[in-house]
């Protein structure tokens, strides 16, 4: 995981970080109470690291905020799409 986050460009000028906890919206937002989200932006990508602090549960994201004209979500663990 952290390669993953090494490979982005975490840290560096073009890398945009959005916190959970800061008040500023972010362009991802999520239906989960519980979950913990930061997101690294750049051109044309994102990186999101998220985890649930509570019971498991199913939730929803909103990708509309990039602005991306289309996009494609990959585990970067796994590689699955």
């Amino acid at each position: 995981m952290w390669n993953a986050v090494f490979d982005f460009g975490w840290g560096k000028a073009e890398v945009t970080p959005h916190f959970s906890f800061d008040r500023t919206p972010a362009p991802v937002t999520h239906t989960g109470k519980d979950i913990r989200m930061t997101l690294g932006t750049k051109k044309g990508a994102a990186l999101m690291l998220f985890g649930n602090l509570g019971e498991e549960v199913v939730v929803e994201f909103d990708l509309s905020g990039l602005n991306f004209k289309k996009a494609k979500v990959t585990n970067v663990v796994t590689g699955e799409v």
